[in-house]
């Protein structure tokens, strides 16, 4: 298994908003360029948490696909021992939103949807459903849910004052390149000039500097 290297500062905040999920439900955003670690993060945190929770990562698609997708992942954490979990059609996002709030019932759970942008660009008018299922059906909860995408101009539109989800984040984590202190981690043995080097190349980028 690979070394989990770094980013104790945001597990350490999302453990501080999880503990703060009892008193009021939280709604993150995470955002930053490709490879920069925002998958490998929220999947090695939530497993530490040992917290009931579903992952699931948008594709482009229509945006029938797109609901169906999500569907999906829900229904694998609602019945994960059922023979045949394929889930009924959705044909709207509000009867899907309402069914993932009947299935959380007062259940705690972490929901992530990652690359959250491709499911936006499949279906523009996503983010308003969305504002509407969480100020009417999520926000009372005791839920998590994080939003996630490497595409940074539309993660950071979606906290802007003209859009729909402006006013409901709780937290919103931009995730940025490991600092050079990290590469000790990576390579050991690497003389202090080494590493320059290396850091010069490759940046603070985990994807780059694992494959290296």
């Amino acid at each position: 298994m690979t070394r989990f290297i770094g980013r104790q500062a945001e597990i350490a905040a999302l453990n501080r908003l999880l503990k703060d999920r009892s008193r009021i439900a939280q709604f993150v955003i995470v955002y930053g360029r490709r490879r920069v670690g925002k998958t490998t993060l929220l999947l090695h945190w939530v497993q530490q948490t040992k917290q009931p929770y579903f992952y699931w990562v948008a594709r482009r698609g229509t945006p029938d696909a797109t609901r169906q997708s999500l569907a999906r992942a829900v229904w694998a954490w609602a019945y994960p021992d059922a023979e045949n979990n394929e889930p009924p059609i959705f044909s709207n996002w509000e009867t899907l939103f309402r069914e993932i709030a009947r299935l959380i019932a007062d259940r705690p759970l972490i929901m992530i949807w990652d690359e959250f942008p491709y499911a936006a660009e499949s279906d523009p008018s996503l983010p308003s459903h969305l504002q509407a299922a969480w100020d009417h059906l999520f926000k009372d909860r005791s839920i998590m849910l994080i939003l996630s995408g490497s595409h940074i101009g539309m993660m950071v539109d979606m906290i802007a004052y003209h859009a729909p989800l402006y006013g409901r984040f709780t937290a919103q984590f931009p995730i940025s390149p490991l600092p050079f202190s990290m590469l000790e981690n990576f390579f050991p043995k690497y003389t202090a000039a080494e590493r320059v080097s290396l850091y010069a190349c490759l940046g603070g980028i985990p994807a780059y500097l694992e494959r290296f």
